[in-house]
């Protein structure tokens, strides 16, 4: 064995042979692209020798993606000491004017387009009419209207508003009328489209595109018109017309000689390119430190979009193939058009740690493949730790805070995920029981709230998909979960989740039941708190012939809702193990256990251990989920006290949505 010190002497060597290059405003390494460039020679010349980019105050422009390749590895680049750059995918919009008409105007090249709009940093309010509430469909044309060719099936290329909501779009060109954007909502997921034509006087729509079929889904749609010069009304709405003509009403603090304006260029920030097929042909050991990164552009195609559940196909800002060993440390991402970070084919041994990823045109972060059908392509061990990934969807409605596809052994730990229209964490992509690579995957320690806000359905605080052995949540808090017409969840097993253990999670404040099972097979829930769940606080949509799910050792704090739902019946069969609960309904009446008594439940041999009784909480109404010596549950000891990780200063950023009052309109 080599002495200690020797060792230290090497690794001492070993340092002080770096090389290290400054990237700096007005130098020979003025941009990303350069200090790129300049580390790849320097390996060229020496490939072991480690490189450090540091990285000077100043905004950085990004006017196409800086690609990362398998000879660009072994470098970190990170911001000087007391620097904070930035890298923009932007363009500053100058020369504002003050009208008569209390708008303002500024111009760019004519033909132009860009969907985003910043001011002093908050996303402006594309000019959209309703202003928050929606317009309904009122039927499904079956006809084209004259002159204008389908792009599709009438079910899905057409709808149907009434006329006075059409009247808007009166006397639009053709031109003018394509630039209207149509975002329908359905249940789940959302679909934007073109205008091919208008009648205006029966409300009926034609569009450039396709999407799935209307009315499939629910019995109406809701939907609100984007991108029009009359809906400019209210403070921070804009509106570009094709001659180049920018439309701005301000908000009462903002003045043109000083705003500060940003307009997408740049589709992505950064591209990792390797070759999960070959090990000499993977991106491996970078590093990126306390950089931020901000503005990204997209455009939407001239049949509209029509993406899927999670906005499944949707790109990333970052995307990276075939990458090892690279991590995000204290970065900064913000002011996006789609998703974040794309952890895409063959990435390993990824960390995302103490970011802050806010305003998001889609989600956060996506890891793995939708399909791997080769092995060598499968993505694992990605660690998403203490960040903060707030205020997404705001394009895509429908996007989530971290989406997993087939993934396994990733970490999702400390993070706060908040203020999406949709799912907070999303795990697994099969819908049944047909066995994948996704498992062993972990949500710890993570707090995931407000969420839904009345637009979508079907969502859950962390929702799953399809057999997932090994995959763990818990010692997570979970709360304000809203939906538009159905399936506002806490805990939600959908359709196969097999193998899935929750456990010491706080659930409480959710429009529909804090834990819903639709249909899986062996998940254990233990040791939960479910409160006060607006419509029901457990439930159960699809027996199968197999023992569906363990639920013991949790408390319920029963709200307005039911105990038990979907339908009764659905918990005749004896195949939920239900065991070791507490159950209380403050003020009483016992609630009903499944159209049943107390007695009649406990004579089938349901809850065997469990309590209706207070669990005697310290204030739950406060957030004090702490338990009174006297509580039953400790007097019992059905399990260990719950304890949610809440340390102050947990978070590295100090920034967080604020909490805004519950919305569960519908």
């Amino acid at each position: 064995m080599r002495p200690v010190s020797f060792v230290l002497l090497l690794a001492s060597l070993a340092s002080a042979h770096a090389l290290t290059l400054d990237l700096k405003p007005g130098t020979d390494i003025p941009n990303l692209t350069a200090a790129r460039d300049a580390a790849r020679q320097a390996h060229a010349k020496d490939a072991k020798e480690p490189i450090t980019v540091r990285i000077a105050d100043g905004t950085y422009s990004l006017t196409e993606p800086v690609l990362f390749e398998p000879q660009d590895s072994g470098v970190t680049y990170e911001a000087a000491p007391g620097a904070k750059p930035v890298f923009t995918g932007g363009k500053k919009i100058t020369g504002w004017k003050a009208g008569e008409d209390g708008l303002w105007t500024a111009h760019v090249e004519p033909g132009t387009t860009f969907e985003a709009l910043w001011i002093n940093g908050r996303r402006a309010t594309r000019a959209r009419t309703p202003k928050e509430d929606y317009m309904q469909a009122t039927g499904q044309p079956l006809e084209a209207l004259p002159g204008i060719k389908l792009a599709g099936p009438p079910q899905q290329t057409m709808l149907q508003v009434a006329p006075k909501d059409a009247e808007i779009l009166r006397g639009l060109s053709p031109e003018e009328l394509h630039d209207v954007n149509v975002v329908v909502l359905h249940s789940w997921s959302e679909t934007r489209h073109r205008i091919a034509s208008v009648r205006v006087e029966d409300g009926t729509l034609q569009f450039t595109g396709g999407s799935r079929n209307f009315f499939s889904l629910e019995p109406f749609h809701r939907l609100y018109f984007e991108n029009l010069r009359a809906a400019v009304t209210d403070p921070g709405d804009w509106f570009l017309a094709r001659n180049g003509t920018l439309y701005y009403k301000p908000r009462a603090d903002e003045k043109p000689e000083t705003v500060d304006a940003w307009a997408p260029v740049a589709s992505q920030w950064l591209l990792f390119k390797g070759d999960p097929a070959k090990d000499d042909a993977l991106v491996h050991d970078l590093h990126f430190r306390g950089l931020k990164f901000e503005h990204q552009a997209y455009t939407l195609p001239e049949t509209g979009a029509g993406y899927h559940q999670a906005e499944e196909p949707l790109g990333a800002a970052i995307e990276a193939d075939g990458l090892r060993n690279v991590s995000f440390e204290q970065c900064e991402f913000t002011h996006t058009m789609t998703h974040t970070l794309w952890f895409h084919r063959g990435c390993r041994d990824i960390t995302l740690r103490q970011c802050w990823l806010h305003d998001l045109g889609g989600g956060g972060v996506k890891v793995g493949e939708p399909h791997v059908t080769d092995e060598r392509n499968h993505t694992s061990f990605v660690t998403i730790d203490n960040c903060i990934i707030h205020t997404g969807g705001r394009y895509f409605l429908s996007s989530v805070g971290v989406l997993l596809f087939h993934a396994s052994d990733c970490t999702i730990r400390h993070c706060d995920i908040a203020d999406f229209f949709y799912s907070g964490v999303s795990i697994g992509w099969t819908w049944g029981y047909k066995p994948t690579p996704c498992a062993r995957n972990v949500v710890e320690n993570c707090h995931i709230h407000h969420l839904g806000w009345a637009v979508l359905s079907d969502m859950g605080a962390v929702y799953t998909l399809g057999p997932q052995p090994g995959t763990i949540i818990r010692g997570c808090h979970f709360h304000d979960i809203g939906c538009g017409s159905y399936g506002g969840w806490g805990m939600y097993n959908d359709e196969g989740s097999t193998g899935i253990v929750w456990e010491n999670n706080l659930v409480h404040h959710t429009q529909d039941a804090g834990y819903h099972q639709h249909y899986g097979r062996g998940n254990i829930i233990r040791n939960n708190i479910i409160a006060y769940c607006a419509e029901e606080h457990v439930r159960r949509s699809r027996p199968e012939e197999f023992l569906a799910f363990a639920f013991e050792h949790n408390i319920v704090l029963m709200g307005e809702g039911r105990l038990f739902a979907h339908v009764d019946k659905n918990w005749d069969d004896g195949r939920v193990f239900l065991a070791d609960n507490v159950y209380w309904k403050p003020g009483g009446p016992i609630p009903d256990f499944a159209g049943k008594s107390w007695a009649d439940w406990q004579f089938m041999g349901r809850d065997t251990g469990s309590l209706v009784a207070d669990p005697l909480f310290v204030a739950p109404e406060k957030g004090d989920w702490t338990m009174k010596p006297e509580s039953p549950r400790e007097k019992r000891s059905l399990s260990l006290p719950f304890r949610l990780e809440n340390k102050p200063g947990s978070l590295a950023i100090a920034h967080g949505a604020n909490s805004p009052p519950r919305n569960f309109r519908r």
